[in-house]
């Protein structure tokens, strides 16, 4: 997850596209932890964390090829 401009600046989408991205580029058989680092940065919006943690859950695993 991109923190210095997606996770605190981004839209729903570009969150999403970010987290795919993500997944699709780490290969296949790889366990991922959701999250962006060890904190999330104080210029963050509350929102855009919902959106990646609805976004990383609803994606499930293996499901972008």
């Amino acid at each position: 997850m991109d923190i210095r401009h997606t996770l605190p600046f981004g839209n729903e989408d570009e969150i999403e596209e970010d987290i795919r991205n993500t997944i699709r580029t780490s290969g296949s058989g790889v366990g991922l932890v959701r999250g962006p680092q060890h904190a999330v940065q104080p210029d963050v919006p509350v929102e855009n964390v919902g959106i990646m943690t609805k976004a990383t859950g609803g994606l499930g695993r293996h499901s972008i090829e």
